[in-house]
């Protein structure tokens, strides 16, 4: 929205107001068409929801001192705001996580013979901070529950879930 005005002399000015919301809903999806219909064929791998609000408010004015001198002044205000699931370069205070039921999203998704919840590869995964705070996918506590580099069992998991190795409990611990 915007007003235009003139004081009848010299001066001309402009106010500006804006307002805009943005709700994006971003879904990967894998289909299965070798599932029987009662399964369903959808699997859910990845959802991004962001919502982005911005406003501002801009005001200017041109005032025409003499022949040769047009004087342009004016200030401005932005207010932008977005949540969601984005963690790109997010501070760590402001990280949570959500509860997201996956036949909000589809309503064909495999589930094992047709009962019980539908496959997501959705997951709740572990943010790390590196020495610099910046995050990374923790694989050491997904795959063995430890936090520590030392505590990891000397058989990496690559090897665990490709080999029919029979190993001791105490191992994965």
């Amino acid at each position: 929205m915007s007003y235009t005005g003139n004081n009848g002399g010299s001066t001309d000015w402009k106010v500006d107001v804006d307002y805009a919301k943005l709700v994006e809903d971003d879904i990967t999806m894998t289909s299965y068409y070798g599932n029987s219909q009662y399964e369903g064929k959808n699997y859910l791998n990845y959802l991004d929801d962001i919502m982005h609000k911005q406003w501002n408010v801009k005001a200017s004015a041109n005032t025409q001192i003499n022949d040769a001198h047009l004087l342009t002044y004016g200030f401005g205000y932005t207010k932008e705001t977005g949540k969601e699931n984005r963690l790109k370069n997010a501070p760590k205070s402001n990280i949570h996580t959500r509860y997201i039921d996956p036949w909000d999203y589809d309503k064909n998704l495999y589930t094992e013979g047709g009962k019980g919840a539908p496959f997501s590869t959705i997951h709740d995964y572990r943010i790390a901070y590196d020495e610099n705070h910046v995050p990374y996918y923790d694989q050491n506590y997904e795959w063995y529950g430890v936090t520590r580099k030392e505590d990891v069992p000397p058989i990496p998991m690559e090897i665990i879930l490709h080999t029919e190795l029979m190993l001791p409990m105490h191992w994965l611990k």
